[in-house]
């Protein structure tokens, strides 16, 4: 997708984002090496292969591999049981990865100074 360089960014970000998540947050593609079972609770366990287990729990967005944990952003083995369950990934991401929130952060963008002069008189 292709923007001019005097278009607006907020309209440049809200046509690249398809969705109320961040692009990287939202991925939907989903590995079939993972195995999800259900555990019990809200709780599902993931095997990676023999060795590689994790349990997933959606209510408390959490993940024994730590990265969702650690970053606010699901992992795959979470992706595994959001496929599973039919639900949408964008419902698991945390507020501060929501196109609303990163919008209101850079609504109050302070846009440069053009001329060299300008810039010269607020430095000395």
């Amino acid at each position: 997708m292709m923007f001019s360089h005097g278009q607006d960014t907020w309209t440049c970000a809200q046509a690249m984002w398809g969705s109320q998540a961040c692009p990287w947050a939202s991925s939907t593609t989903v590995c079939s090496k993972y195995v999800p079972s259900y555990v019990g609770g809200d709780r599902y366990q993931v095997e990676c292969g023999p060795s590689s287990q994790y349990v997933e729990d959606l209510v408390k967005n959490s993940c024994s591999y730590r990265n969702w944990d650690l970053t606010g952003i699901h992992c795959m083995h979470a992706m595994v049981v959001i496929h599973l369950k039919d639900e949408f990934p964008e419902t698991y991401v945390q507020t501060w990865y929501t196109k609303q929130t990163q919008l209101a952060i850079y609504s109050n963008f302070i846009r440069p100074v053009r001329e060299t002069h300008c810039q010269y008189c607020l430095l000395h």
